[in-house]
């Protein structure tokens, strides 16, 4: 399924993969500002400060950052993806990653439930390509959205076994639904 939602996710966001390393994509201007956000955690964290606040912004003050709306979940594949590409394609490269897991998770999930890989394979492609979510690529929080179909998993599986391990699981999926958002 990976691979077929990798293919998908290409196709799905035409022609993004033909601008991967020139231009973000932006309807409102929120890609600008998520890729800004991916750039200056990397660079903070390399210089030993702290990435909830600046002076880049508002200088010579400076910002508080702790209420700024970080897309961890965009911005920390782009820690790793910033050793090789520029600013703009690790967040291009980030969203499509996003984009894959989400339709994996929502697979796997399915697949869970209903134990039928056809139907698990639509289920999949449906949640990743949700017409809203390719609508917004510049908006990675709403991409990022894997945690929600894990939450709903494992909460069943509470309900249905009454484990208190999936009962952990679900809480750890439903906080980081959360802090996806936050």
């Amino acid at each position: 399924p990976f691979l077929s939602y990798s293919v998908i996710a290409v196709l799905g966001t035409w022609p993004l993969v033909t601008h991967l390393t020139t231009h973000l994509p932006d309807r409102f201007n929120d890609a600008m500002l998520h890729s800004w956000n991916a750039w200056w955690v990397q660079e903070a964290l390399q210089n030993g400060q702290f990435p909830y606040a600046t002076t880049y912004l508002f200088y010579p003050s400076g910002v508080e950052l702790v209420t700024h709306n970080f897309a961890w979940f965009d911005i920390l594949p782009s820690l790793f993806l910033s050793q090789f590409f520029n600013t703009i394609t690790t967040y291009n490269l980030a969203v499509l990653l996003n984009l894959m897991v989400c339709g994996v998770v929502a697979f796997w999930v399915a697949y869970k439930l209903v134990d039928d890989y056809r139907a698990a394979f639509l289920a999949g492609l449906i949640y990743m390509m949700w017409p809203y979510r390719v609508a917004r690529l510049d908006l990675p929080n709403l991409v990022a959205t894997f945690w929600i179909p894990l939450f709903i998993l494992f909460l069943i599986l509470t309900m249905k076994n009454g484990r208190y391990r999936d009962a952990i699981i679900a809480g750890i999926c439903f906080a980081l639904v959360g802090y996806a958002r936050w």
